[in-house]
């Protein structure tokens, strides 16, 4: 991949890429697909707030495994919370805790949920 999109710069794989929110996969798309217009994604880099630049790159993520499943690849294993950082989705489950819901059942440890978003991002490489 770095020998395709220069400015990528992956030395670890998938940390390098949650940490600059998904921003080699997507020139990497942009390159094989060309325009990316119809994705229509919003650049998160300047968002200051944690919570809303979280929001945001769920809302990208989830378009983005919605534009690739229009093109048949077989996702239905991957969530947008699985793409981002063990710290990110434990802030995401804390903004869902409801008390019609048991969130303790969902909550993963960091072992458990590094297997899960490793699989994720292999997956959607793959």
């Amino acid at each position: 991949m770095n020998f395709h999109i220069p400015n990528a710069k992956i030395k670890k794989f998938p940390a390098d890429i949650i940490a600059k929110s998904g921003g080699p996969l997507f020139s990497l798309l942009g390159y094989l697909y060309g325009d990316l217009t119809e994705l229509d994604i919003k650049s998160t880099d300047k968002i200051i707030k944690k919570s809303v630049k979280l929001k945001a790159e769920l809302k990208n993520y989830g378009k983005l495994i919605k534009f690739l499943k229009g093109y048949g690849a077989l996702l239905n294993t991957i969530r947008p919370e699985n793409l981002i950082s063990f710290s990110e989705y434990n802030g995401y489950m804390r903004t869902l805790e409801d008390d019609s819901v048991d969130f303790k059942y969902l909550r993963l440890t960091e072992r458990k949920y590094r297997y899960i978003s490793y699989d994720a991002w292999i997956t959607l490489f793959y």
